[in-house]
Formats: structure tokens, sequence, C-alpha cells
């Protein structure tokens, strides 16, 4: 065999790639680890302390040993510290292993912390790159280490994958929105200094709480995380946002309000009830899709004002009626009635914001483009000019396909092509 130069070279990378693929993590064994999945931070009742809630699983617990199945493989653990450095410190004395933060997916912070600030608990993390695009923010009504405790996570193998899953179903659900550690360091920053995150609370399981009736003209249940009539699943529940202006929360978001803000946001594919305009009492369900919604922003002598152009693709869904909704004219009426549905969710999420002066999605930012320089876009007063905003929306839904149904059926099941 001939040794040439580029073999050679291939040969000592493969042997240098397998010395650095040898299992060890950052110079430590894997098994000398415990891994932080989550962050609870509490008050205490001494002052300058706090209580932090770790949720630890050893790493053991991500081999898949168990056959599928989905045991608790964590435990949590408490301490009482300063700042979350020490607390960290104290995690791995009481452990006798090395913390690691690698798969730390959210922090939980109570809605007690959230109103003094909480620039003080993110203040590592934002020193350190890795972390700031993989910690989610969700703020906790009550106790954080009582909702890490509820949070059991029953349909995830790992107890890490709860956050992803439930950022991902945030597009189809539109009840919340919710940032990471990086988005949310983003927002404040800029002259609006506003952003919002996830909400979230424990609840009972009752299927007895009655469902809130939407406001007028409105389609959109006012489901707050207090509300919420359901029975199974986990007992923590994420609906609506909090609202926080220079890192503090100055209020909240119900799931109607976070509806506005999801689709402005980043538009939304979702489902909407809607009040049958024919027949009192019914409802129909048709499926939306809201892609980048248009907004333009303008500013003149001091006064801003927001037009919002919202284009929504609709199809019918769940119709308990044998009324014909395909021709022309029953098909406006629809087309109507969504369209009020949707501006009400997007006006209730400015009615929520505009007293606080909170621009949460940075509607503000459209503006930018027609400024020059830093200094002038940030020269404006963007809370009060928000708060005070002039806001018209103009929804344009079209009822693109009425499915497989053509013609509809009588409650005995026959039709008229029977």
């Amino acid at each position: 065999m001939c040794w040439t130069r580029p073999k050679i070279i291939i040969v000592v990378s493969l042997l240098f790639v397998i010395f650095l693929c040898s299992g060890c993590m950052g110079g430590q064994e894997v098994d000398d680890l415990s891994f932080i999945l989550t962050i609870g931070i509490d008050k205490s009742d001494e002052p300058d302390m706090n209580i932090f809630t770790f949720r630890i699983a050893m790493p053991r617990s991500f081999t898949g040993d168990s056959g599928g199945e989905n045991k608790d493989k964590t435990k949590l653990v408490s301490v009482k510290s300063p700042n979350i450095t020490e607390a960290i410190r104290q995690l791995g004395i009481a452990l006798n292993r090395n913390p690691e933060l690698s798969h730390t997916s959210a922090l939980f912070i109570s809605e007690e912390v959230a109103k003094e600030g909480i620039y003080p608990y993110l203040t590592m993390f934002l020193r350190e790159q890795v972390y700031l695009n993989t910690m989610s923010i969700l703020i906790i009504e009550g106790e954080a280490k009582e909702a890490l405790k509820k949070n059991t996570a029953p349909f995830e193998l790992f107890q890490y994958r709860w956050i992803d899953s439930l950022k991902r179903v945030q597009k189809f659900a539109a009840s919340s929105l919710i940032n990471d550690v990086n988005q949310f360091y983003m927002q404040i920053k800029e002259p609006t200094h506003a952003v919002a995150t996830g909400y979230g609370t424990i609840i009972d399981n009752s299927l007895q709480k009655k469902s809130p009736m939407p406001l007028p003209h409105q389609s959109i249940p006012q489901y707050g995380v207090e509300d919420f009539p359901r029975e199974g699943g986990t007992e923590l529940i994420v609906v609506g946002s909090a609202i926080f202006r220079d890192w503090k929360m100055v209020g909240k978001l119900n799931m109607s309000e976070a509806f506005g803000a999801v689709l402005l946001n980043k538009g939304i594919q979702t489902t909407l009830t809607v009040e049958d305009p024919f027949v009192e009492e019914r409802k129909i369900s048709l499926g939306i899709d809201v892609k980048n919604p248009k907004v333009d922003v303008d500013v003149v002598d001091e006064k801003m004002k927001i037009d919002i152009n919202i284009i929504a693709n609709c199809e019918l869904s769940d119709v308990v009626t044998d009324m014909d909704y395909t021709n022309k004219e029953n098909r406006q009426i629809i087309e109507k009635k969504i369209n009020e549905a949707i501006e009400s969710g997007v006006q209730a999420y400015f009615n929520a914001t505009q007293p606080f002066g909170a621009d949460c999605i940075e509607i503000s930012n459209q503006y930018r483009a027609k400024v020059g320089t830093w200094q002038e876009w940030s020269s404006h007063d963007w809370p009060s000019l928000y708060r005070n905003a002039e806001v018209h929306i103009k929804v344009n839904s079209k009822l693109k396909r009425s499915g497989l149904l053509w013609r509809e059926v009588d409650e005995r099941g026959a039709g008229d092509n029977v």
C-alpha cells in the first residue's frame, strides 16, 4: 500500500476526530454530571435571598433503558441563595456532581419576582452565548417551585422536550407568545422597551368550569389561565402571556389578546369558530391561514398611525346545519363574520397593551425604513407614541374551499344527491 501525503492526512484527521469523540464532555466523564433541565425562581422570606428550584436529570436518564416507558427520571432540588450562580454551586455540593446547563430548556419565574424585575436573574445567561437561544422564559402565577412539581410532562419521553413541544404548537394554538432569553433581551433593549412571554399556572382538572363567553362581536373566548375547562393532561397550562416593560411585568394577555399578538407577529395556521349567521345558537368552525400580515406605521407631528391589512384564507371545517354555505351570497356573509372575529382578536391585543405603552411585538420597527439614522429613530418616545397610537385594522378573508362535502345532508344522513 502506497502511503501518499493525502492519505496520511486523512488517517491522522480521522484518529484526531475519534479522540475528540471519546465520550467526555468538557473534559469530564458524563456520569460525573447532573443535567439541569429547568430552573424555578421564587421569592424568599429573607431579604436579598431567593429560592431556586432545579429539575435534575442524571446522565443515565437519557439512555432510554426503560423500554419506552415514561417514568419519572428526574428529581427536584431547591436551594436558598442570593443569586443563581451561587445557587448552582450549592446544587453541586448537594448532589456531589457538577451541574451542567447545556440541556436547560426553561426558566420558570414566579409572578412576584417578575413584577420586581427579572434582569438580575438573567445576567449570567446573557453573558454566555450558548444559553441565549435555548432557554425559554415562562412567568408562573403562584410559586415556580410548585409549577415544577406539577409539570410532569406525561406525553414526553424526556422532560426537556416539553418546552419545545409547547413552542411548536403555538402557531396552531395561537394562545401565547413565548420568548427565549435572547429574544427577550433583544426586544427589551430596543427603544420600545417592551416584550411578552408565556404565562402559566397550575389549574384543577375539571370540565365543570363554565367556558367564558365571547365579548360582543367577538368569537374567541376570553380564556385566562384560571378558567380553562379541561380534564386530563399536565396540570401546568400556558395560556396567554405576561407583558413586560423595562424588565418588569406590568400586565397580562388572555387567550384572545394573545391570539391577536401571535397573528401579527408570525402569522397563524389554526382553526376559528364563529357564530352561524343563519342559525341561532349554532357555530361554524373553519381552518384559517394568515401569512405575513401587512403593517404600516407612520409618525407625523409625534402622533403614530398604525394601518394593518390582513388576508386570511379559510376553509369550512365543522358545520352542524343543513344550510348551503357555498353559494356566493351566503359565502360573503360568512366571510364578513370571519373578518369581524379576526379584527376583534387583533383589536383586543391593542386594547390590552396600549395602556402600558408596551409594543410587545415591535410593530414600531416598521417605521425604521422611513428614518435615515439611529439617532432619529431612538429620539422618539416610542412607549408614549404607542400608547396614543391610532390603529386601523382591515381584514379580507376568502372562503377558498368548502371541503369535499359539496351537497349538505340532513340529520338522517340523506342529501339532495341521494
